[in-house]
């Protein structure tokens, strides 16, 4: 996606060649994103393909992980380019 490539089978994930040590929960989040690239996601989506259909929890879960992935993808975190935040649906990939 862009300059982000994603490895489903060996779970790694380089951004402008670059490797990125990401938890085995946000690469299935990233993953999840990128599935579905420059579409929105719908936050309970999210939680659903990611945490799975039985969790039971808070959505504030998927908002931390969304800041953990743009700290490690973002130049500028606080001003994010690659995951945008779509107020009130969820969130979607740009392709860099």
């Amino acid at each position: 996606v862009g300059d982000l490539e994603i490895d489903s089978e060996s779970h790694t994930v380089s951004c402008a060649g670059n490797f990125l040590d990401l938890s085995p929960r946000e690469f299935d989040l990233l993953y999840a994103l990128a599935s579905q690239s420059e579409k929105v996601i719908a936050t309970q989506d999210l939680l659903t393909q990611v945490w799975g259909a039985e969790f039971v929890g808070q959505p504030q879960v998927v908002y931390v992980h969304i800041r953990w992935l743009r700290v490690k993808l973002e130049s500028d975190p606080n001003h994010p380019q690659r995951i945008l935040t779509v107020r009130g649906v969820g969130y979607k990939l740009i392709p860099q």
